[in-house]
């Protein structure tokens, strides 16, 4: 019976005070509306600014999701630049020829993580240089027509050569090319003796066939120049004195320094369509330039093409008395084996803890990069938007806190006399904070919900605006106003033809798959961090009045 009446007595008590706060909202109405608009104003910039970051959040991992799962090998610029290395530097390709370079073992350690479905590389350094005087270069269509003119006056092309590391590689696998006529290369021809003197198997664009009226079957000869000095030649067997590398004219210009074509036969077995499109960005024509004209052949047949250039300039070298160090030669020879590994994941969604991994193992200034340099421009002007919101909501939050303590706090000036006139009446200081609090909590719950409708309406305008400014804001080059240089590298996944900077999506496509919809656990934040916001901005002056004694309340006439 004394536990009923206990409970009895407390549900009065919080009836009264129930009822005491109801009272106060109304008798002081004009001060209840303000601190309503103000929680509206707040809190509708709170969820609008919480929906845009949750869309850029989520609208980033759907694109990064849909990606296709390769990844590949580039250079670090962040971890370049921070340790001084200048745009021009790096443009220049020069930087990461002095640090240490990926080797296969590293590669297949990488393809060994749990994230790889599928590996495979091609050669990135085929020394030698082979030309031709009978093919000409097939020049890409363009938008502006300002390009084809590129063979005139040209009697000769160089060979843009690719050595792949299995039959059936991947642009071929993932049919990104498409094999329309022969074959692909055999598992014998990958694994031919280098010595071999069969025909050279190649695979060649459809693009570059038709332009040389070449078939499968087609025999082509490409040259490179071999030492070959006069037959009554007198060198001395330490070679030719007098002569310094640093001063190569000297050396051209004698009339031992005599060169001749040697010639490589190709057979073609295959032809590969590569699709591409007319463009006017020089970049992008550049790599259609070089993948239209590109040959591809087995990489078992890399160390006689390799080993022939470093052969030949050793001749040369030795005649001329300046030949090179071990370390130089070993150098050389180091060059022969660098790769360009291709990684194929399961899904895109692991890339992260996939790259997090492998560039613990890859080498200093090199990093894994996947396929968002398609849609570059949208992730960048996402993740600066993303840097304004997080901006937004910290300014937010801190000046709900600010602007609601002084509002409650100037609420209870009004009311001091009927603080002191409760607590002279022996009315305990915990009761009159939950009257308060429950005033203070009942006008913000209101100005929330009103906030949370207004939200949807207003995040939706403001994000279209934002993510137009920060689209049209964005500079794709990346430029130094100190050496008047604008750089914007080209990516190795667009340079083997996994994709292009044209295939990124616009603005238009942009907002219109921009993820806004509201997530429940985006309304328990919101929810949460505003009623905790309006709780800590009511504490504060509520303990300042409460330190104060009601006999001083009643008397000074003033709070503060």
């Amino acid at each position: 019976m004394g536990t009923i009446s206990i409970k009895i007595q407390k549900g009065l008590i919080l009836l009264n005070i129930l009822s005491r706060g109801v009272k106060s909202i109304k008798g002081y109405k004009i001060k209840s509306i303000i601190l309503l608009m103000l929680v509206i104003l707040l809190g509708t910039v709170m969820i609008s600014t919480l929906l845009m970051t949750n869309g850029i959040v989520s609208t980033t991992m759907h694109i990064r999701r849909n990606l296709p799962t390769i990844v590949m090998l580039t250079d670090d610029d962040e971890a370049l630049e921070q340790a001084g290395y200048t745009i021009q530097q790096r443009s220049q390709g020069y930087v990461t020829h002095y640090f240490e370079w990926l080797t296969r073992d590293m590669a297949y350690e990488i393809a060994a993580l749990p994230y790889v479905r599928d590996f495979d590389y091609t050669y990135v350094s085929i020394p030698i240089e082979l030309y031709s005087f009978d093919l000409k270069q097939y020049i890409p269509e363009n938008i502006d027509g300002d390009w084809d003119d590129l063979n005139a006056g040209i009697d000769h092309i160089f060979l843009s050569l690719n050595a792949v590391s299995r039959p059936n590689f991947i642009q071929i696998e993932e049919n990104i090319w498409e094999l329309v006529a022969g074959r692909s290369f055999t598992e014998e021809e990958m694994q031919a003796n280098s010595n071999s003197s069969e025909h050279i198997s190649i695979l060649i664009s459809e693009s570059f066939a038709q332009v040389n009226t070449l078939s499968v079957g087609s025999i082509i000869n490409f040259y490179t120049d071999m030492f070959a000095p006069p037959e009554d030649a007198q060198i001395p067997e330490g070679g030719l004195t007098g002569f310094y590398i640093d001063n190569i004219e000297s050396i051209w210009s004698h009339e031992y320094f005599v060169f001749e074509d040697f010639p490589f036969t190709f057979e073609v077995i295959g032809i590969l369509s590569i699709p591409y499109t007319p463009t006017n960005d020089w970049d992008t024509f550049v790599i259609q330039l070089d993948q239209q004209n590109r040959i591809f052949t087995p990489s078992s047949r890399v160390p006689e093409l390799s080993y022939f250039n470093i052969k030949n300039q050793l001749e040369w070298m030795t005649a001329f008395g300046v030949p090179p160090t071990e370390d130089e030669i070993a150098q050389w020879e180091r060059r022969l084996n660098l790769i360009q590994p291709t990684w194929l994941l399961y899904d895109m969604a692991d890339f992260d803890a996939f790259a997090e991994q492998a560039n613990e193992i890859l080498p200093e200034f090199s990093i894994v990069e996947d396929m968002s340099f398609v849609h570059q421009s949208v992730l960048t002007s996402m993740e600066n938007m993303n840097l304004l919101m997080n901006q937004a909501l910290i300014f937010t939050i801190a000046a709900t806190l600010i602007v609601l303590t002084l509002i409650i706090l100037l609420y209870l000036r009004d009311r001091k006399h009927e603080i002191g006139v409760y607590l002279a009446l022996g009315e305990k200081k915990g009761r009159i904070v939950l009257q308060i609090l429950f005033e203070v909590l009942s006008v913000t719950v209101v100005g929330i919900v009103f906030a949370f409708l207004l939200g949807g309406i207003v995040s939706s305008q403001i994000s279209n605006f934002l993510l137009q400014e920060a689209f049209i804001n964005y500079q794709q080059e990346v430029c130094d106003p100190m050496i008047f240089i604008c750089w914007n590298p080209i990516s190795h996944l667009e340079w083997y033809g996994f994709g292009n900077r044209q295939m990124g999506m616009g603005i238009d496509e942009l907002i219109e798959i921009f993820d806004l919809s509201f997530t429940a656990q985006l309304v328990t934040l919101f929810f949460g961090v505003t009623l905790t916001t309006a709780i800590l901005s009511t504490i504060v002056p509520i303990a300042y009045v409460l330190e104060m004694k009601p006999k001083e309340i009643l008397l000074r006439g003033n709070v503060g």
